[in-house]
This record gives structure tokens, C-alpha cells and sequence, in this order.
């Protein structure tokens, strides 16, 4: 996509044209409409509409058709668009190409007329908006609406909507992961319980032809659409197999697949999972693999690390429900917004999967989202000691919003609203034992537990009762454990000395806020780890 341009670029072209506009130029006549016109027209609708009702701060018709006309000039600077009294002109260089009646503020279908009719003017004399495209007109339309609102509300075009919904709900396919090879393409993974599992397929497998058609030369896309299809559709592949000398060939049948987002892993009696995002599956997988641990090591199994670093969230929901099989009472999380239907209060039932075994979450500075609503969750109901960084403090919610032309706005409505009645955003979570600065491999010598009593609780009151509007302060208290990536086996070190050791675990899960120490003062260091750097960092389980 071609550039957007800055804020002070489209005032700089604002000016140009305001002398341009009192030129006597006439437009010249339109041609054949460029866009789908009634279709063009639903779509910047609604997808106006949404924004003006449920964006999280209050925001005008007007403004955003204003905005999204001027982000044509993404696609060719040499439009402008100003206004001029009652009008708006729409000009290319020292051309005007039409001048359109502005309507009155509050009516969106007229307004998104406005918007139609000034990509057909501009496509009629811009060699740059033809090129684009339809879908580049939609395109730079909405980012320019979007553009000044915040870094989180965005559009996507029909192809990355259809790939957004797949992550999120899943795609009616055969579970399979590929990279492109020199005759086709090779598979380097087949989910578990897939319709690929069913039918015997293996990882190193070759795909040859799809439907009797070569895939030799096709780009991964192409093999993709060509592998997804109707659910219980089929599709006949030939395979070849290294060990076999004539190539297979496999019918199998279509159905949805959700891939999964865990990892899990037991070692020594602790369950480690590694949770990448949260999509549809992840609820389900989380319990399926606490179960399974459960069911193998019975009463022996010690402890549940949730693997949390570098995820960056997901489905709200789905993160509620992850947090709900943790903690029998009490609030998860509320969401406050705008819009009436923002303001949600979510609250734990009254069954722990767990059984209260002991819970250690990693987090780091990637750890963003949904998975910062776990981690928050966990630590304000007292049931997770939490191992990192600070996290990475996007504490908004996002709504999916689909468009006629099946694109899709991706809006901030909310805000976040933890336990213990803070807001997450440009906050964070806070660790209970800081790793920050700390070399990822090695294992941890110990943990000085005063320290951990005293500076934490001071610190998590300073870090729970701050106003949101205190920019600096939160900045401030983010600085006490900066957030980074982190990759290495240390954080799981550290999980797994508190899980083996059940009193060095109560005494870190609850820090006193007394022993002398004011629990007013926000600027207090968080507690240091003695940590040794023997070996290479690893690999998450």
C-alpha cells in the first residue's frame, strides 16, 4: 500500500488548493463510474456509522468523510481536498475536478455520497487512483478516517478480513502446515486430529498435484485457496514420500479447522503451556491439556506455568474464559467504553480446574491484550505469582466491524479494568519478580523474600491506584521494570524453584503492604533476582 501521508502534509496541500479553488477551472465531465457506486456508497456508510457510535472517544460524520477524502492524496499527493464556505473542492495540482455541497453534519449516507463521488472524481483524472484500484480506493479512504484516531483502529482490505477471520474463528481445510519446494509443497506439520492425521499424511510429505492440477511453480497463497474449501468437500492430492518410489494418492475430506494457540509440555511434575494467542480453540485447549496432565501424573503433578511472553492477545473472551478456569470467585475484568454495549463486568464461577495448585505466568514486554487480562487477573485474586517484565500495556478492546465489501474496521471501543480496579492501557502488568536487564539463560540463585514482601506491595499499590491521565507517572512506574522480549529459560527457572518449593511460594503470591515500608511511595525499585548466566538462552516449552 502506498504511503500514508502525515498529518501536516495534507494541511500543507489544504493551503495549496485554497488558492487553487478560486481558479475558474471547471470539472470536466465524469465517466463510467470507477466504483461499484450503491455498493461504495453502503460500505463507507456503514462503516462511518460504526465508527461515529462506537469509537471509545467522541467523533463527527463530517470529520471522518473529511478525512477519509483526503486520504486519497496516500495514493496520489497531487490531490487535495479543502473546503470552501458551504462546498468542498476537490482539486488535482492547479485543477479543480469538483466541487461538492457539503451536507449537513449528522446524515451519513449523504456524507458517504460525498465521499463516492469525490474517488470518482479523482479517479476520472488520476492515473495513480485507477492503478490502485477499487480495493486501493477503500483502502486509503478508511486509514485516512482512522489515521488520527489510535494506533489500534485500523482497516483491512477483503483478502487480510478473510485471513483475519481465520485466525480468529478458523477455515474449512485439512490441518496442514507447508513450505513451497522445487516440485510442490513440502508439509512441515499436520495438526493433531486433523482431517490430514485421519488420512495417514506426514510431516516431509511433498504435494505434487491438488485435484490433478500441478502446484509446481504456485505461490503459498494459491496452494492454500486450493487447499481450503467446503467443509466435508474433497480434495485428491498426490504425495510423494521419500521411502516410496511411486507417488501416493490421498481423498481427503474438508472440515473446519481451528489451529491450536498452546503448547504444553510436563516436565518434572509441572505443566508447562505455552500460549501464542488467544483464538476459539484456546479455552478448550487449555483445559484439555490440564486435564491430560492431571489424568497422567494424578495427585503428583506440582504446579501450571502459563507461558505468556510475546503473546499478543486475542479473543476477549477467550481470555476470560482462560483466567475463569483458574479462580473460583470474583472479578476478571470490566471493560468500560462509549458505547453502551462496551461496558461489561465478567466475574469468575466457582470451580478451579487446578485445584489450587500453585501458578506461575511469564510475562514480557510483547505480552499485550488478552494475555495481559490473564496475567492480571491471576495476580489481583491472589492465584498466580507473576515472572517477567512489565508488560506491554495495550489495555484497549478492539470491535470487528465487516463491511459490504466484505472488508472489516478493527475499532478501539474500551478500556480495560482489572481486579484490583486499574486500567491496563499504557500501564500494563506488573511482575512480581523482575527478570528485566537480566541474562536469559541460567537458573536463578535465589530471591531475597523481604525485599519481594516489601518493595513489591509498595509498589503494586503505587502501580494499581495511579490516574489514567497521569501520563508521565504511569511511564514512570513502567520504568521500575522495563519492558523487554524475552526469549530464554530463565523466567521458567525461577517458575519452577517457587512451584518446588510451596513456603518460598505463599510468601511471594502475598507480599505484605506493612513491615515499614509506605506503600504511598510510587518510586520504588522493584526487587532485584540474583540470577547466574550459565549456558545459552532456550526456547519456550
Amino acid at each position: 500500500m502506498a504511503k500514508r501521508l502525515s498529518r501536516f502534509a495534507r494541511f500543507g496541500l489544504m493551503i495549496l488548493a485554497v488558492g487553487v479553488a478560486a481558479c475558474s477551472h471547471e470539472p470536466e465531465p465524469l465517466p463510467t463510474p470507477f466504483m461499484p457506486t450503491i455498493r461504495a456508497q453502503n460500505t463507507f456508510a456503514v462503516g462511518i456509522d460504526h465508527i461515529v457510535r462506537k469509537y471509545i472517544e467522541p467523533v463527527s460524520i463530517g470529520h471522518l468523510a473529511l478525512e477519509g477524502i483526503r486520504g486519497l492524496g496516500a495514493l496520489d499527493p497531487d490531490l487535495s481536498a479543502v473546503l470552501d464556505g458551504s462546498d468542498i473542492v476537490i482539486s488535482r495540482s492547479d485543477k479543480i475536478l469538483v466541487r461538492l455541497a457539503l451536507p449537513k453534519d449528522d446524515d451519513v449516507h449523504e456524507w458517504a455520497d460525498v465521499v463516492v463521488r469525490s474517488a470518482e472524481a479523482s479517479a476520472a483524472h488520476s492515473e495513480e487512483i485507477r492503478a490502485a484500484g477499487v480495493d486501493g480506493v477503500y483502502e486509503a479512504v478508511f486509514d485516512g478516517m482512522l489515521a488520527n484516531l489510535d494506533i489500534f483502529s485500523r482497516y483491512s482490505g477483503r483478502a487480510d478480513a478473510e485471513k483475519n477471520r481465520a485466525k480468529r474463528s478458523g477455515f474449512d481445510g485439512i490441518g496442514i502446515l507447508f513450505r513451497i519446494a522445487d516440485n510442490g509443497a513440502r508439509i512441515v506439520g499436520v495438526m493433531p486430529e486433523s482431517p490430514a492425521s485421519t488420512v495417514g499424511l506426514r510431516k516431509n510429505d511433498v504435494i505434487l498435484f491438488i485435484d490433478r492440477v500441478s502446484v509446481a511453480g504456485w505461490t503459498s497463497d494459491e496452494i492454500k485457496d486450493r487447499l481450503r474449501g467446503p467443509s466435508k468437500s474433497l480434495v485428491e492430492l498426490v504425495v510423494e514420500r521419500p521411502e516410496f518410489p511411486n507417488p501416493l494418492i490421498y481423498r481427503v475430506e474438508r472440515r473446519h479447522i481451528i489451529a491450536s494457540t498452546v503448547i504444553e509440555q510436563v516436565r518434572d511434575r509441572i505443566l508447562f503451556l505455552s500460549i501464542r494467542s488467544f483464538n476459539h480453540s484456546t479455552v478448550r485447549d487449555v483445559r484439555h491439556a490440564v486435564e491430560r496432565a492431571r489424568g497422567d501424573s494424578g495427585m503428583n503433578l506440582e504446579g501450571i506455568v502459563l507461558d505468556l511472553r510475546g503473546d499478543p492477545g486475542g479473543l476477549l473472551k477467550q481470555s476470560i474464559s482462560v483466567a475463569n478456569l483458574f479462580v473460583t470467585s470474583g472479578k476478571i475484568v470490566s471493560t468500560r467504553g462509549r458505547h453502551p454495549d462496551s461496558i461489561q463486568h465478567y466475574a469468575a464461577d466457582d470451580r478451579d480446574i487446578a485445584d489450587g495448585l500453585p501458578i506461575i505466568v511469564l510475562i514480557d514486554g510483547k505480552t499485550a491484550s488478552a494475555a495481559e487480562i490473564v496475567a492480571a487477573a491471576l495476580q489481583d485474586r491472589d492465584r498466580a505469582v507473576v515472572v517477567g517484565t512489565t508488560s506491554y500495556g495495550k489495555g484497549s478492546v478492539q470491535t470487528v466491524i465487516r463491511l459490504p465489501n466484505d472488508g472489516e474496521i478493527t475499532l478501539t471501543w474500551s478500556h480495560f479494568v482489572t481486579p484490583a480496579e486499574y486500567v491496563l492501557h499504557r500501564l500494563g502488568v506488573h511482575p512480581t519478580i523482575c527478570t528485566s536487564g537480566k541474562k536469559p539463560g541460567g537458573t536463578p540463585q535465589g530471591v531475597d523474600l523481604a525485599q519481594v514482601r516489601l518493595r513489591e506491595s509498595a509498589l503494586l499499590h503505587a502501580w494499581r491506584t495511579i490516574p489514567v491521565n497521569d501520563v508521565d507517572g504511569r511511564a514512570g512506574l513502567r520504568e521500575t521494570c522495563p519492558p523487554e522480549p524475552r526469549t530464554g529459560k530463565l523466567e521458567q527457572e525461577i517458575a519452577r524453584a517457587l512451584i518446588e518449593d510451596p513456603a518460598l511460594y505463599r510468601r511471594v503470591l502475598y507480599p505484605s503492604a506493612g513491615d515499614g515500608m509506605s506503600a504511598e511511595n510510587p518510586d520504588i525499585r522493584s526487587s532485584e533476582l540474583h540470577a547466574s548466566s550459565s549456558g545459552p538462552a532456550s526456547a519456550p516449552p
